[in-house]
């Protein structure tokens, strides 16, 4: 078994996959559920690289790639390997990842030339796709059914079991498609990524790294960790490290704003509470944070539903105590990716506790394959 704690040597190959190898339009087998696509013929010209992994990106991954001489694939994907060396000859292979490919630029020096190719993964088939007249999911049935079918018509596979996802039915019925009110952005993403968060409860669309789309329950901070990045002996990150901590957000008065053809409700809380560094006495100036709510505070008279309108307020006021704390690390590879929950333990620099891995860059070519990650947790104020 791989141990990640012990010094490895990192080499890396990439690979021709067949997009034929995946589901299709036309033919949708049962064995496309979880196709990992068939990789074809090795590229060896690719020199180096940078992956990027943003669990805030709606594509996910992106990339970029130098190689030497042309890369043509046509329309097929590349897919990219590291395989790690320890010093007692254990070997350990590693897909980082699957994409697409374009080269909109080419380097010529005499009968030498270089390439830039730009990487994008497997959501952008589906991003840059639209519905060309409305899709429609009735009211009362399987949505998990409609929308994997969605992905699986457009060459995309699963990596997880839908079993759980089966029985869900819909409580209202949703139209999606360009300028349809249920589809924020129009294309087929959009509209899968809104009928499984907001009908299964899952994470929106996020790949695996052989391109396939996981089906992800929220992101839960108090899961075990599966990676600790641990001060010491065995440590596999560098000791420079940057502790962040974003107030942005955290206000000290909330204004709700309750508006009906019955009249409007404005409901209000400040922070006065004297041991609070947030309060409008302790920051120095009033920072507002105000709602509009198209609905009317409950009550049976003009007193109760003021009383109401002020208790909303006060409630917001007190959810909106999270403070971002970030911390950015930079370590050689190991098994967390973007979505997973991690441990640090880092004594000297004062930095504890669980982090969910919110973004990641990989360095292909590098020794070690050097990433850095952002972890990120929200903290009360």
């Amino acid at each position: 078994m791989a141990d990640w704690t012990k010094p490895f040597e990192a080499s890396y190959e990439w690979w021709r996959v067949a997009r034929s190898s995946y589901p299709t339009r036309t033919g949708i087998p049962d064995t496309g559920f979880y196709a990992e696509g068939t990789e074809i013929e090795r590229i060896g010209n690719i020199v180096k690289g940078t992956l990027q992994i943003n669990n805030d990106s709606e594509t996910f991954e992106t990339g970029t790639v130098r190689c030497v001489g042309p890369l043509d694939v046509g329309s097929d994907l590349i897919r990219c390997h590291m395989t790690a060396t320890w010093e007692d000859g254990t070997t350990e292979d590693v897909v980082l990842g699957t994409y697409n490919v374009s080269v909109p630029s080419r380097d010529v020096h005499g009968s030498y030339d270089e390439c830039s190719a730009i990487l994008d993964g497997r959501l952008i088939d589906l991003q840059e796709d639209a519905f060309e007249s409305p899709a429609y999911v009735p009211e009362g049935t399987n949505s998990w059914a409609y929308a994997a079918l969605w992905v699986r018509q457009r060459g995309i596979s699963f990596s997880d079991d839908d079993d759980d996802f089966m029985p869900y039915a819909t409580t209202r019925p949703y139209a999606f498609g360009v300028g349809v009110a249920d589809d924020e952005g129009g294309t087929v993403l959009s509209a899968y990524n809104t009928v499984v968060t907001q009908t299964l409860g899952l994470r929106a669309a996020k790949t695996d790294p052989y391109g396939r789309i996981m089906l992800k329950l929220p992101i839960d901070y108090s899961a075990d960790p599966v990676w600790t990045f641990s001060e010491g002996g065995g440590a596999n990150f560098l000791s420079d490290a940057v502790d962040e901590r974003d107030t942005s957000k955290v206000c000290n008065v909330v204004v709700c704003v309750f508006e009906t053809e019955g009249g409007t409700i404005v409901g209000t809380a400040e922070d006065d509470d004297s041991e609070s560094p947030w309060s409008i006495a302790a920051y120095g100036r009033r920072k507002v944070a105000v709602y509009s709510l198209n609905e009317s505070p409950q009550g049976s008279n003009a007193a109760e539903r003021q009383a109401n309108a002020d208790a909303r307020a006060a409630r917001l006021l007190d959810e909106n105590r999270s403070i971002v704390r970030r911390v950015t690390v930079r370590h050689t590879y190991c098994p967390a990716r973007v979505g997973d929950i991690v441990e640090v333990s880092y004594p000297s620099a004062g930095i504890f506790g669980k982090f969910a891995v919110r973004t990641q860059t990989i360095e292909v070519g590098s020794g070690g394959c050097m990433t850095t990650s952002e972890l990120r947790r929200f903290e009360r104020a």
